[in-house]
């Protein structure tokens, strides 16, 4: 299924380190957006909590980290939740989720790579 939102899930755009963050949940989200609505409701909470799983056992060092796992939890609870007219709703509610996840895991590297002191000094030269 080509739903929407894979399209914001594309990484080769991206530099070497931001892409090995991306990519987890671009497959996630591939791997959910392929499954039937049958298949989901067993296999989408596993595929779900897998990615959750590895996210967290990444040290939190700021908020945007937090904010990824956060998404993710929300995401997995969705997924075992029955609260859906459509699975084309839930597929897209989720989706939404681990696209979220996935801007909040990218944003705590570039938090890292630049902190928000840096953004402030004025830089040398210019």
């Amino acid at each position: 299924m080509d739903h929407e939102l894979l399209q914001f899930f594309t990484y080769n755009h991206l530099p070497a380190e931001l892409a090995r963050v991306s990519e987890p949940f671009c497959v996630l989200a591939h791997d959910l957006a392929v499954l039937t609505p049958d298949e989901f409701p067993d296999r989408a909470p596993y595929a779900i909590k897998g990615a959750e799983d590895r996210w967290a056992s990444v040290p939190v060092i700021n908020t945007e980290e937090a904010w990824a796992s956060r998404k993710l939890h929300e995401a997995w609870k969705r997924a075992r939740s029955q609260d859906f007219v459509t699975h084309e709703d839930r597929l897209n509610r989720i989706l939404r989720l681990v696209l979220e996840a996935k801007d909040c895991a990218v944003r705590a590297m570039l938090y890292r790579a630049r902190p928000p002191s840096s953004l402030y000094k004025p830089q040398a030269g210019g």
